[in-house]
């Protein structure tokens, strides 16, 4: 998982990333570029959580058996759940996180580069903003969204922003099919 907080000028601060693979909670620093003088952040503050799964069997399985469940109720309840989910004031806003609604397009990302990238059926996660500390995204008129703008199109961007560094990290970590398998002279024989 990775969790924190982004300033009302971009900043981000408190971010904290778990992975299960070094068992370790770290705080992680990072300076996003694609804000610039030229194009300012403009979606204000927001805290986040994202929980990241790999879907495959094996992790499935793990977590099947840490939640004392079985592997299709963890994938079923995975689908269901998967996405990003936006709260304001702590109330839910419609239609984000809502099952087959990757409206950060995490998908279409995924397919320039499936190994590296996540997908929106692997996260599962919150961002929450305010009507105070984000003025600039502001809801549609029949309150089932949020309006198209610069703003939240930078809120978009960040969130990528924020996966780009669990998946580099977690790209780093993964075991690649061509590397070599480490025998010990005992496994020979």
């Amino acid at each position: 998982y990775i969790k924190g907080q982004i300033l009302g000028n971009g900043n981000p601060t408190n971010i904290l990333f778990f992975s299960k693979n070094n068992g370790k909670e770290e705080t992680i620093d990072f300076k996003p570029s694609f804000f610039t003088k030229e194009k300012p952040y403009t979606a204000g503050a927001f805290s986040f959580e994202f929980k990241v799964w790999n879907r495959d069997n094996d992790n499935l399985s793990n977590l099947a058996n840490e939640t004392d469940s079985i592997l299709s109720n963890v994938k079923k309840d995975l689908d269901d759940l998967c996405g990003i989910s936006i709260y304001r004031d702590g109330i839910r806003v419609l239609p984000y996180g809502n099952r087959n609604n990757d409206w950060v397009r995490l998908d279409l990302r995924r397919v320039n580069n499936p190994t590296l990238r996540l997908s929106n059926n692997q996260i599962v996660g919150y961002v929450s903003i305010g009507l105070d500390t984000n003025p600039l995204l502001k809801d549609q008129s029949n309150r089932e969204g949020i309006i198209e703008s610069t703003a939240f199109e930078d809120l978009k961007e960040y969130i990528k922003i924020i996966l780009n560094e669990v998946e580099q990290r977690r790209y780093r970590e993964r075991p690649r099919e061509n590397q070599p398998i480490e025998y010990s002279k005992r496994s020979l024989f």
